[in-house]
């Protein structure tokens, strides 16, 4: 065999027609059709890639919500074929020619919107030419019947209206001919026809001569002659001249639409095959759908990886096909199957063969997305009975021919240039002596193996059962055989050698138990061991994937927990978010309720200075002191004297908080840390927050804010005087996320809103710049800050806002 031959034999052998046919019958054109069937096959993974990009965008085509032009065109090969020789068209293939250019128009501007998305397949399109002119002249002269309209020139309506004037005017003297009482005795019936496109009426055959005229006919019986009268031959002839001219003219209209279209062979012939092509890539793109099929990635390493990987043809056959996971990386150069009979050995084979062809073509797998495909160069396979009776070549004879042609070409390739072999042989060896053929079988393989083709053989041989265990770069595989039901699965295992079972098989079929039980005794013994360890072998693998099922359920089930526990924890916090919205509402509420208040209680002083009244203002006062404190409480808290240096705590009269620099220990007044400041604050103001672990930052911010949370400090003066109205809330957010800057904020405005401060202080340093430019939109936006602006050199500069609130 040539290297041709080799190629279109592994091709007849994995069934390529057939899937070319199944492609096919996803085409709306005859020229989509025969690409389909002429597929080409890439050589180069960059070749390659294009082509299955082209097919998964035509899917993302097809699938999206806007339809595309369905491709149904007529074969027009011929027909521009004859134009180009000068053949005058018919109105119908002119037609169709039009109905071509209209679908060339409609792609076009339907790919358009997919100029970014589908590059390839918009770039397919481009050398089209709708030639509108061409379809604009075709339209007016002829309609979807392939007839020429009657106004397609001026001329022909004319003529058309003077034959119906002639023909109205010779129907008129008939019909008078026939109700004349002159007629009655002569006419056969009461009806006038037309013989030779000339009008005649029925006449009895004894009685024509008593019209002089024309006979144009007789009928079958003889008794009726279709006589054409004297007094009509002037006005027939005129319509027969007119008819003529009108025949004239529709010939010249033809003439002169195949001439327009006869300069443009070249662009019609390029946009049929443009057209085609692209029906082609749909045909595709709807095979991929139909097989529920993946792109997959391609390399050049020989690297096969396929996950849940699924035989073509029989995806388009059966409801139900076993997938099966197959991975041969590049130190894999031999993938020996073993096995029972029936058990699914010969299906791998050639689902691994047309793999191979179809990421060439660019058709999509039935496999996982994750899958990954080597392109191979060349494909030999030999699969099934290879006997010749022509040629004199027994099975054996055929498969060594078969071989000996292969390793030449391989061979020529290296010293050419270095190709992919995908090598797939079923029973390697056989129909010889089994200790020979097995002999011969593995020094095939391993001389394949040292040229370095990608070979997966089956086998029932064990020596080649057990060479991945002598020899690296071999590796065993094996399909399953249900022990319970003693019947294949069609399973792939990849590590384990697999029994042949024939007995059990045979017993299945109906063969009787004395003669397996007979077979039973001649196995001998080493060959009987080996068969049970196999089956050993394949029932740990079954309890083991078993097990894995298991995990991975519970591993699922896991999952899904966490899911859950994820999103109930967003909902908290969402929930937290809105609380703290709520809350910050309140606060501004009561805050404006105190300040008026105070107001009204100032306001008072300053009319009555009595001690009585200054009495019950400072009751007032109080009185919204304390309100202000329960709204403010940072929750649990303990005695000053349980908190420790750099533990949180919290000014009372206040509710600021911050963290405890010194000892309390027979102190009146400790040094605490709020935010950038450093006070000094009487013991008796201040207690410790149960819960909260020491640090080394600044104070936090108010008590209804997470821990962990940035927050501003309040000025270190006293609350009743007018300093701690004066002073900023001051917040350091350097090295915080925007988010958590955000919140920190907000609740620093909280704080300074019930402190009575309405400057506030924003610490964000320069850094990239994005959280300074994040804040500054959230000030100008949120509607409790009236202004801000950056820092002056004493406040910080431009690391640093500065808002008033409102």
């Amino acid at each position: 065999m040539n290297r041709k031959s080799l190629q279109f034999h592994a091709q007849q052998t994995l069934e390529w027609d057939n899937l070319l046919d199944a492609l096919a019958s996803q085409s709306h054109s005859q020229t989509g059709s025969d690409s389909c069937r002429q597929l080409r096959l890439e050589g180069t993974l960059e070749g390659a890639t294009v082509r299955q990009q082209e097919t998964t965008e035509m899917r993302t085509i097809l699938e999206s919500s806007t339809p595309f032009p369905i491709l149904a065109f007529e074969d027009l090969r011929e027909i521009i074929e004859r134009t180009s020789k000068g053949a005058q068209l018919e109105g119908l293939e002119l037609y169709h020619i039009s109905v071509m250019l209209e679908l060339c128009q409609d792609v076009r501007h339907s790919l358009d919107a997919y100029e970014e998305s589908c590059p390839l397949i918009h770039a397919l399109v481009q050398d089209i030419e709708p030639l509108m002119w061409i379809r604009e002249a075709i339209g007016q002269c002829v309609d979807h019947e392939g007839h020429i309209r009657e106004t397609a020139t001026p001329e022909l309506h004319q003529l058309l209206q003077q034959l119906s004037q002639l023909r109205q005017r010779i129907r008129q003297r008939l019909e008078r001919m026939l109700s004349s009482h002159d007629y009655e005795d002569i006419l056969q019936g009461q009806y006038f026809a037309e013989r030779e496109q000339r009008y005649v009426i029925p006449v009895k055959a004894e009685m024509q001569h008593q019209i002089p005229g024309i006979v144009h006919d007789i009928s079958g019986s003889g008794a009726t002659v279709f006589l054409e009268p004297r007094d009509l031959i002037e006005l027939n002839n005129s319509i027969k001249v007119t008819d003529l001219r009108v025949t004239q003219e529709i010939r010249r209209i033809l003439q002169d639409l195949s001439n327009r279209v006869a300069t443009h062979v070249d662009s019609l012939s390029n946009n049929c095959r443009i057209l085609g092509e692209l029906d082609c890539v749909s045909a595709k793109a709807r095979l991929s759908m139909k097989m529920q099929a993946n792109p997959v990635g391609l390399n050049t390493r020989q690297h096969i990886s396929l996950h849940q990987a699924r035989h073509p043809l029989l995806v388009l056959t059966k409801e139900h096909v076993i997938a099966n996971d197959i991975h041969l990386d590049e130190t894999a150069k031999a993938y020996i199957i073993s096995g029972p009979n029936t058990g699914g050995k010969t299906v791998t084979l050639k689902l691994l063969g047309l793999f191979a062809l179809m990421v060439r073509a660019g058709l999509h797998l039935p496999c996982f997305e994750t899958s990954q495909m080597g392109i191979f160069q060349r494909i030999y396979a030999d699969i099934g009975d290879a006997q010749d009776l022509h040629r004199d070549l027994s099975s054996f004879s055929a498969h060594i021919s078969g071989m000996i042609a292969l390793l030449e070409e391989t061979k020529q390739s290296i010293t050419d240039q270095p190709l992919a072999f995908l090598v797939l042989l079923d029973e390697i060896g056989n129909a010889t002596d089994p200790i020979e053929g097995a002999a011969i079988a593995e020094a095939l393989l391993c001389h394949l193996h040292e040229l370095g083709c990608k070979v997966v053989v089956t086998t029932h041989y064990h020596s080649l059962k057990t060479l991945p265990l002598r020899k690296s770069g071999f590796v065993n595989a094996s399909h399953e055989f249900d022990l319970n039901s003693l019947s294949p699965t069609y399973r792939l295992i990849e590590g384990l050698p697999g029994g042949s079972s024939a007995i059990k098989i045979a017993g299945q079929l109906g063969l009787e138990s004395r003669i397996l039980d007979h077979a039973a005794e001649l196995v001998q013994g080493q060959e009987r061991d080996l068969e049970a360890v196999f089956r050993q072998l394949q029932e740990t693998q079954q309890q083991l994937d078993e097990k894995l099922t298991q995990a991975s359920a519970l591993r699922l089930e896991a999952d899904q927990y966490h899911q859950e526990a994820q999103a109930a924890k967003d909902r908290l916090r969402q929930s937290e978010r809105q609380d703290r919205q709520k809350i910050r509402k309140e606060l501004h509420a009561e805050l404006t309720r105190a300040k008026q208040v105070i107001q009204e209680t100032m306001d008072g002083l300053k009319k009555d200075q009595s001690l009585i009244k200054a009495k019950s203002a400072s009751g007032v006062l109080r009185e919204v002191q304390e309100q202000s404190q329960l709204l403010l409480s940072p929750g649990d808290t303990i005695p000053l004297k349980s908190t420790t240096v750099g533990q949180t705590v919290v000014i009372k009269n206040l509710g600021t908080t911050g963290v405890l620099l010194e000892s309390t220990d027979g102190k009146p007044r400790v040094k605490i840390r709020i935010g950038e400041k450093v006070i000094s604050v009487d013991t008796n103001l201040l207690e410790g927050v149960s819960g909260a672990s020491p640090s080394g930052r600044g104070a936090q911010g108010s008590s209804t804010k997470p821990k962990n949370r940035p927050s501003g400090s309040a000025s270190s003066s006293h609350p009743h005087t007018p300093n701690i109205l004066a002073a900023a809330v001051t917040v350091d957010l350097r090295g915080h996320a925007v988010d958590e800057a955000i919140e920190a904020t907000e609740a620093a405005i909280d704080q300074a809103m019930v402190q009575g401060t309405f400057l506030l202080r924003v610490v964000h340093g320069h850094g990239t710049g994005k959280l300074k430019s994040a804040l500054r939109t959230y000030c100008s936006r949120s509607p409790y800050i009236s202004t801000f602006r950056p820092g002056d050199r004493t406040e910080g500069g431009d690391g640093v806002t500065m808002a008033e609130l409102r």
